[in-house]
């Protein structure tokens, strides 16, 4: 992995998931990570653990230079358009420590919008926001950590801004409250609805959109070029109500899959719109939708709107 996703992932004494040939999670802790060696050694943890770590960390890009004259990416959408911009940019990523955290069942609020989200409760009602409380997933803050000295990876490499227009904005509204209305009608009720559903009433609609897509399109690289899903990543960054957002190589100086993406757009959206719509998956996953190296931690991703604004952009693939 790149060394910004290993201060990320496998810092001391993170703890750290893979899936072995059965399928079954296994859990790892870091003991160690070697930078000037590219190495970190983890031990076993256990099969089945109710314990994980959260990296708290940043991630922050300054375009320097434009590399090429921004182009104008049409949609089927009336009038709804993308801007794209190639960019010379520094990306720093910083690491400044990690919270330990446990699952168990309990009480808690499962209002996402509420300080006491997830948190365990007693009573019938949560003392912040009012609204009743119900038996669910409880997540427990162990023990949390701040580095003496932060993990820091600063670089430059092309990166590519994506913005849309407002036409292409009223849409994407248009259709996050569709998909709130029918997701409504299926399940009554906020409190019913599944967690995977419930980022289109946590995280803007442009937010959602930008976001699902950036990680379908990433998943999809493989498809068309020869480079890895980790040779290229994404960020969504709302500005003074703007929402804007930057592919950008994963690598000093840059692989090239950041620069296909901004020739390429279109072709990237429709084999991104095919691996996804493909996967037998309901609300998204980490085959379609998710990754463990999210920046973002994997917030306001929603597959099917996803899906509506990659086939708006891949219509136009010739």
């Amino acid at each position: 992995m790149s060394l910004p996703l290993a201060h990320r992932e496998v810092f001391p004494q993170a703890i750290y998931f893979l899936q072995d040939e059965s399928g079954e999670i296994i859990a790892y802790r870091s003991e160690s990570l070697d930078e000037v060696r590219g190495e970190a050694k983890l031990a076993f943890l256990a099969k089945n653990t109710d314990l994980y770590t959260e990296a708290e960390s940043e991630l922050d890009i300054q375009p320097r230079s434009l590399l090429a004259q921004p182009q104008i990416i049409p949609t089927h959408i009336k009038d709804g358009r993308l801007r794209l911009s190639l960019v010379w940019g520094e990306i720093t990523n910083s690491v400044t420590g990690y919270r330990l955290m446990k699952r168990t069942y309990g009480r808690t609020c499962k209002n996402q919008n509420c300080s006491n989200y997830k948190k365990p409760l007693e009573g019938k009602t949560c003392s912040q926001c009012k609204r009743p409380i119900y038996s669910a997933e409880v997540t427990n803050l162990q023990s949390e950590v701040v580095f003496e000295e932060p993990y820091i990876t600063k670089y430059q490499a092309p990166c590519v801004l994506v913005e849309f227009n407002e036409g292409l904005q009223t849409a994407i509204t248009t259709e996050v409250n569709r998909c709130k209305k029918e997701i409504m009608q299926c399940y009554g009720e906020y409190r019913d609805i599944p967690e995977q559903f419930k980022a289109l009433w946590t995280s803007a609609s442009h937010f959602t959109a930008l976001h699902s897509i950036q990680h379908q399109i990433v998943k999809a690289v493989p498809l068309v070029v020869l480079s890895s899903s980790l040779d290229v990543d994404g960020i969504v960054m709302e500005k003074e109500g703007k929402t804007t957002g930057y592919f950008y190589d994963t690598s000093e100086g840059g692989n090239g899959a950041a620069e296909a993406i901004f020739h390429q757009l279109s072709r990237f959206a429709a084999k991104a719109y095919a691996l996804a719509v493909e996967c037998d998956c309901e609300g998204g996953c980490p085959r379609c939708l998710h990754s463990p190296g999210c920046p973002q931690k994997n917030l306001g991703l929603h597959k099917d709107v996803g899906l509506f604004l990659l086939d708006a952009i891949s219509q136009n693939n010739s």
